[in-house]
């Protein structure tokens, strides 16, 4: 698999840089794990006037169920022949550090590309830093985060 990474960014960004580690390396990864072989990701980054914007695009299966993608424990199964060993937890753990972050996730198909683009704040707000310590993954039915 062929990667073409065009990367843009002119200043500091002043986020959490884990949760972005996060939700960078989970995307790529995926893109990775549905592309078929001999076909090309391209990894995007640039900034606007307050926001990081970051998008994966990747060759392979559309995904069907576009509403259920960030969903917990989805999971898509593509015509490959490599074994997918994902418990549909990726997307669902990116949205929610996106949006905890104060930025937003969207999917699309671009032409034949799955395109998956994410914006964040550069600087974020001072509450969403100040909840920092009460950082969540799950919810349960019954309201214990873990």
């Amino acid at each position: 698999i062929k990667v073409d990474v065009l990367l843009s960014f002119e200043e500091l960004i002043d986020n959490d840089r884990d949760k972005c580690f996060l939700i960078f390396q989970n995307l790529i990864e995926n893109a990775f794990e549905f592309s078929p072989e001999g076909s090309i990701i391209t990894i995007k980054g640039y900034m606007d006037d307050k926001n990081m914007i970051f998008s994966v695009y990747n060759l392979g299966n559309h995904i069907k169920e576009q509403s259920q993608i960030f969903d917990t424990f989805y999971n898509e199964r593509s015509d490959f022949s490599r074994v997918h060993h994902g418990l549909g937890l990726g997307l669902a753990i990116v949205k929610h550090l996106v949006n905890f972050l104060g930025g937003f996730i969207m999917y699309t198909v671009d032409e034949e590309y799955n395109l998956f683009k994410i914006s964040l704040p550069i600087k974020p707000e001072v509450s969403t830093i100040a909840m920092e310590e009460e950082s969540f993954v799950f919810e349960n039915e019954t309201g214990s985060r873990f």
